[in-house]
């Protein structure tokens, strides 16, 4: 078996530092237990790195996976779902965070954040969550950066610039996609959180592409 590739401190600090501003918009809506879980184990795993400890044994880490699943199900009452779902992709994050080690450990979290920022779509669009989740998927992509090439002696910056240079060429498929991509009527995902949109009529609060989740109701109208 071919020995790992030991992943450096500069990658793995790029990478808590994504992580970690990924799952700040989510400690709204999960569990206070699991929101200080999660930042805990990533300046666990950040002081670890800088004073050169051992990682924690592997017991250690199946007993805490264990109890926050089990967790997750006590609050949540299920293991399925937008609320349960988010909340047990942070939980193994936190958990995965403890066992990286190698190079391919930290592409494994790369893409662990990629699905955190995509979760925090499913509760709002709005435009200033979007422009954050924007800014964290550009550290993301600089953590990704910084793995792959992270015996190239890149300077502070330099990912952020190689990032920018990605984001830019990629602007003319995005907006091809935008113009060309059929839309979806309604939710892609059928939710449990979507089962008390489909009534017809306006409340006092109305939000972007809810019109669209509208259908017929058989109850009663009533003044």
């Amino acid at each position: 078996m071919p020995p790992v590739e030991p992943l450096t401190r500069s990658g793995l600090m790029w990478l808590l530092v994504a992580l970690v501003l990924a799952v700040v918009p989510h400690a709204v809506a999960l569990p206070i237990w699991l929101s200080t879980l999660f930042f805990a184990m990533a300046g666990w795993r950040g002081f670890i790195a800088f004073r050169n400890r051992a990682l924690p044994a592997r017991w250690l880490l199946l007993a805490v996976a264990v109890l926050a699943g089990a967790g997750v199900l006590i609050d949540f009452r299920t293991l399925f779902g937008r609320d349960a779902g988010v909340a047990l992709l942070v939980a193994m994050t936190a958990c995965k965070l403890l066992e990286t080690r190698g190079l391919r450990d930290g592409v494994v979290l790369v893409f662990l954040g990629y699905l955190l920022v995509m979760g925090n779509l499913l509760y709002s669009q709005e435009i200033p969550l979007v422009t954050y989740l924007f800014a964290v998927v550009l550290l993301m992509l600089a953590a990704q950066v910084m793995i792959h090439r992270q015996h190239a002696g890149l300077g502070a910056l330099a990912p952020l610039r190689l990032t920018g240079k990605m984001a830019l060429q990629a602007v003319p498929v995005m907006l091809i996609l935008f113009v060309l991509f059929p839309r979806i009527p309604g939710p892609l995902w059928g939710l449990p959180q979507d089962a008390h949109k489909g009534r017809t009529g306006l409340s006092d609060e109305m939000m972007p592409g809810t019109v669209s989740t509208l259908s017929k109701s058989c109850l009663l109208y009533t003044s």
